[in-house]
């Protein structure tokens, strides 16, 4: 049963459920590994997405007509 509870949370992760949820319910059922497992790709991702803004973001704006 554990088994199955695991895969399903994992599945439902891949399909970009709410984290805070899945987190909630791993912790309710006793899945502490798996409830930090789902916090730190939750830390990985927010950092890569922090990395794509912050390499997109323009550091230096020019403006057109020497003004």
């Amino acid at each position: 049963m554990i088994d199955y509870c695991e895969v399903t949370l994992r599945e439902h992760w891949g399909m970009g459920a709410d984290p805070a949820k899945l987190i909630g319910l791993a912790e309710e059922i006793g899945m502490q590994d798996l409830a930090d497992e789902f916090r730190q790709q939750l830390k990985e991702e927010k950092e890569v997405e922090q990395t794509k803004t912050d390499y997109l973001t323009p550091t230096e704006l020019k403006t057109f007509g020497g003004r």
